[in-house]
């Protein structure tokens, strides 16, 4: 297992006994798990059974923030939803 800096994220690199390299995915959806805090991440480990393992945090920046949409959609949808339903 190799937890492996990723800009601002912590992604978990997984060498299976076949040899092959998989990375950890999130439960319901193929979506790689990507963790901000070592903590969290060495807790989910230890939790599945995986307690050795190294790090490689040569690329991790934790004051990096990505820019992303947020809930800006949503935010507005519910805005218009609640604009309707208080015209009635």
């Amino acid at each position: 297992m190799t937890l492996k800096g990723q800009g601002r994220v912590l992604p978990v690199q997984i060498l299976t006994c076949s040899g092959a390299t998989n990375l950890l995915e999130k439960v319901r959806s193929s979506v790689m798990r990507r963790f901000v805090n070592p903590i969290f991440a060495l807790n989910v480990l230890r939790d599945v059974g995986i307690t050795i393992g190294q790090s490689n945090v040569s690329e991790w920046s934790p004051a990096v923030r990505e820019k992303t949409a947020g809930n800006r959609g949503w935010v507005e949808a519910m805005r218009k939803a609640h604009r309707r339903s208080t015209r009635k």
